[in-house]
């Protein structure tokens, strides 16, 4: 069983501002600031899935964080109840406004969950030429859904679990295809919906950039037509 930490705090945040509060509330920690914070350790940069994430959530400055670490960021502001944070040059007295902590285990189920994805990054590199040449809608998609399995194993390889359990993804639609810029970099973000076979924690990110808040899903309530889905891909 794992632990799904979501920290909200007082602070002001929007999407863009989110790298700032990232750096922000690291620097202000300063030597008691976890190293799974900023994804450094002794041995240098640690490359696999982020266990803490830092988002924009209805507006407000947000970690989510998974076990251990987030059990240890909920200490330290236990401790400090108060951290003065500087973004841009404007100060702010970061609290947390409110903390919530649930239960997560990993289950594939003949039941079908449906989920939302907002600014996801599937594609960069090579992959990026490989999806433009593709001609035909229904490739694209399927392409994108073959990303998103992918994704989705990272995240549970991320917890260490492992599963002979066959991972299915479907797109049921996308919402909006956008540009952004990180770093000087243009990125091709999607807002979509898809139904998996596995059970997936809300606020937690898949795709690229999900330390700084993208790629973040939320499971929503399963439509009726959407019920025998593990059934007709079996089939």
């Amino acid at each position: 069983m794992h632990f799904i930490h979501k920290i909200t705090f007082d602070t002001p945040l929007k999407d863009g501002q989110i790298p700032m509060f990232r750096g922000s509330l690291i620097k202000a920690m300063g030597s008691n600031a976890h190293p799974l914070m900023h994804n450094h350790t002794e041995e240098g940069l640690r490359f696999g899935y982020p266990l803490v994430q830092y988002k924009s959530v209805e507006g407000r400055a947000c970690v989510v964080a998974i076990d251990e670490v987030g059990e240890y960021i909920l200490r330290y502001f236990k401790t400090n109840e108060t951290i003065p944070l500087l973004m841009r040059k404007n100060e702010y007295k970061c609290r947390v406004d409110r903390a919530q902590s649930e239960s997560y285990s990993p289950l594939a189920s003949e039941q079908p969950y449906y989920y939302s994805i907002r600014n996801y990054i599937p594609l960069t590199g090579e992959n990026v030429a490989e999806f433009d040449g593709l001609m035909a809608l229904t490739d694209k998609i399927c392409f994108l859904e073959n990303i998103l399995t992918g994704n989705i194993l990272s995240f549970l390889k991320g917890i260490n679990f492992f599963t002979d359990e066959r991972i299915v993804s479907v797109i049921t639609a996308i919402d909006r295809e956008s540009i952004i810029r990180y770093k000087g970099v243009r990125f091709r973000t999607f807002n979509l919906c898809f139904v998996s076979n596995f059970l997936l924690p809300s606020y937690i990110g898949l795709g690229k950039s999900t330390s700084i808040g993208m790629g973040t899903i939320h499971q929503l309530e399963l439509p009726e037509q959407y019920k025998t889905f593990i059934s007709n891909v079996k089939g």
